[in-house]
């Protein structure tokens, strides 16, 4: 954590065992933040991916033919 300047304290039975705080570069926030956009793209991509099984061959071939020149 040290290493992403993310602050954090460690407890062992109510006491303080490891402390680091990174008061003006702590990047927890901006950690959190990306977590959160990946893990939302994730649950996109599943239900996507889950949508893209009940088409129609025809449907499919059109989305197919859409994502290949949006990627291309």
């Amino acid at each position: 954590m040290e290493d992403a300047e993310v602050s954090y304290i460690v407890y062992d039975n109510n006491s303080v065992v490891a402390e680091k705080i990174f008061k003006r570069i702590n990047c927890y926030k901006d950690l959190l933040k990306k977590g959160l956009k990946e893990l939302n793209n994730e649950v996109r991509y599943q239900k996507i991916e889950d949508k893209i099984k009940t088409l129609t061959p025809k449907e499919l071939d059109h989305i197919l033919d859409v994502l290949e020149d949006a990627v291309s």
